[in-house]
């Protein structure tokens, strides 16, 4: 029967903070010829910077096309069944103020512990069998630990973790050890009883407190989740929250298996409602989410799909659930609807989405914004045509994925070619190459029976800050290329050569239609900031459409 053990053995200095995590993973390996692949490691900002392999045979590695994945490969031909010992030393990824923002994977330091996803840190063995179910064990080996040290991982607490799984499901699990809270919280234990969290299917923990009430964020998604998972056809209730502090400017999160990770920063303390809303598009990636065709999981051809329908599902199980009103959900159905049609980017095509993802802009919306209305389009076609719903697609998708079938784009597209015919292929090319989605006026009585709200074109303000998004990265950081007819620069009183200090809004949440953008700048040789705020709206206007109740 295949088994893999992997054990971490976190470092700390005499501090008590940690500084490494040692790992040792052991397995019976499948037969592997000359030159194949023993081994994946996802390359990234956060690349593990110290990892040695210290077993007999000799390996040598060969990059992917865009450096996104190294494959390790073996020198000589390895027996079937050989028990292969791989160590190496992984560190966290240095960070300050000025990091770049990305997903919550590196392994970092905070408040004294550690915390990363497997895909920053792991070697995923390469089975050769078809990825089997494999007998893993997680141990954590805290024996030079500080006394207050708890360790976690995504399938449970403790020194000790069994499961059956696939090994590759390793790089989307996290792993986290240190002075940990948590929600449920610890309650006092004998030595040889678990802790309450540890039996718990639910888990949220963080390193440092965060500033929103976790007990009645804790309490809420206890609540909430097997809702939802009840919705997407899901009987299993495993569930793990990571929360992180980012000492640089990023709030930002990740979807893993059967669970996520999310940031917040002292620098911009995010809105409560900004807060819920992200929270839900993270919960929702547990379940719909495509096998991807080219490039492996950070291909962002796709990535329409994943984002699209977590913000759709995001904005449209709460509703469905009775925790939204009729009134919030049409106010946030028409800010993703602006977000849409005023996005200054949205004529990139798909395919060009990954190449300026990272770069400044509003490129990056593109996969939530579109992925949304597209999915919006085909929900209320299915509505329209008596067969299968948008829900009930989904879930044979979902289930596809459980059962490790075919679930990429090209059986999506099978499924709506069924259901709809050609014309379904159509909408998709056409929402490929950034033809502007149109909906239908009465598009929201697939939500609302007997619906009197109608969506009606409109006119609105570009989004637009007035002056180049690269200054926020620059260095030195002052505003420079002011467009000093701008709201920034006549509303907002911003001036050319203004020294820009961490303290302002995040664009992500700028986008949103009704937000006023704030940003703390130090002027000439004042050592007190001006706070500037203003709508980050162009004057000019282009189409789009809102919904208004009719009488």
């Amino acid at each position: 029967m295949a088994a893999l053990n992997l054990k971490l053995r976190p470092l700390f200095r005499n501090d008590g903070v940690a500084q490494a995590l040692d790992v040792t993973m052991v397995f019976d390996t499948a037969g592997k010829k000359q030159d194949e692949v023993v081994f994946n490691h996802t390359l990234m900002r956060a690349v593990v910077p110290t990892m040695h392999n210290n077993s007999a045979i000799g390996l040598y590695t060969v990059d992917t096309k865009r450096n996104t994945y190294r494959e390790f490969r073996v020198e000589q031909d390895v027996p079937a069944g050989e028990r292969l010992t791989v160590k190496y030393q992984a560190t966290p990824r240095h960070v300050n103020e000025s990091t770049r923002c990305g997903p919550q994977v590196a392994i970092e330091e905070e408040n004294g512990g550690l915390s990363g996803a497997g895909l920053a840190f792991l070697l995923i063995p390469a089975t050769g069998d078809g990825d089997i179910l494999h007998d893993i064990v997680i141990e954590w080996d805290l024996s030079s630990a500080p006394s207050t040290t708890r360790a976690v991982c995504t399938f449970g607490e403790g020194q000790g973790v069994s499961v059956r799984e696939r090994p590759s499901i390793l790089s989307e699990c996290f792993f986290a050890a240190g002075p940990l809270k948590s929600y449920p919280p610890v309650v006092e234990t004998t030595p040889s009883a678990p802790s309450a969290t540890s039996l718990s299917p639910f888990g949220m923990y963080w390193l440092s407190d965060p500033p929103f009430d976790t007990s009645s964020l804790g309490q809420q998604l206890e609540k909430l989740i097997p809702r939802m998972a009840d919705f997407f056809g899901d009987d299993d209730r495993l569930f793990r929250i990571f929360i992180r502090r980012n000492e640089y400017k990023c709030a930002s999160g990740r979807g893993l298996h059967r669970g996520f990770v999310f940031a917040w920063t002292p620098l911009s303390p995010k809105a409560e409602d900004m807060v819920q809303d992200f929270l839900m598009h993270e919960i929702v990636h547990n379940w719909p989410r495509l096998g991807f065709t080219t490039g492996g999981p950070e291909d962002l051809i796709d990535g329409w799909f994943n984002e699209g329908i977590a913000e759709y599902y995001s904005l449209i199980l709460p509703f469905v659930f009775g925790v939204m009103t009729e009134e919030q959900f049409i106010e946030r159905f028409n800010w993703r609807i602006s977000g849409y049609y005023t996005n200054p980017d949205r004529a990139v095509k798909n395919k060009d989405v990954q190449d300026r993802f990272w770069l400044p802009g509003q490129v990056n919306r593109i996969p939530y914004q579109r992925g949304f209305m597209y999915f919006v389009q085909l929900a209320y076609k299915l509505h329209n045509s008596g067969k299968r719903s948008l829900d009930e697609l989904m879930r044979e998708m979902i289930k596809l994925r459980a059962t490790d079938k075919p679930h990429g784009i090209r059986v999506w597209l099978s499924f709506v070619e069924r259901e709809l015919g050609s014309p379904a292929l159509d909408d998709y090319k056409e929402m490929s190459e950034a033809k502007p989605i149109i909906l239908p006026s009465d598009v929201a009585k697939v939500w609302i029976p007997n619906s009197n709200w109608k969506l009606e074109p409109v006119r609105q303000e570009e989004f637009y800050l007035g002056f180049p998004e690269e200054n926020f990265s620059a260095q030195p950081r002052v505003i420079a290329g002011l467009d000093l007819e701008s709201r920034a620069a006549k509303v907002g009183g911003l001036q050319e050569g203004d020294q820009i200090t961490l303290k302002y809004g995040f664009l992500v949440d700028a986008d949103v239609w009704p937000k006023m953008f704030t940003m703390n700048v130090k002027r000439g040789n004042e050592e007190t900031p001006h706070q500037i705020t203003w709508w980050p709206r162009s004057w000019y206007k282009v189409e789009s459409y809102q919904f208004v109740r009719s009488a």
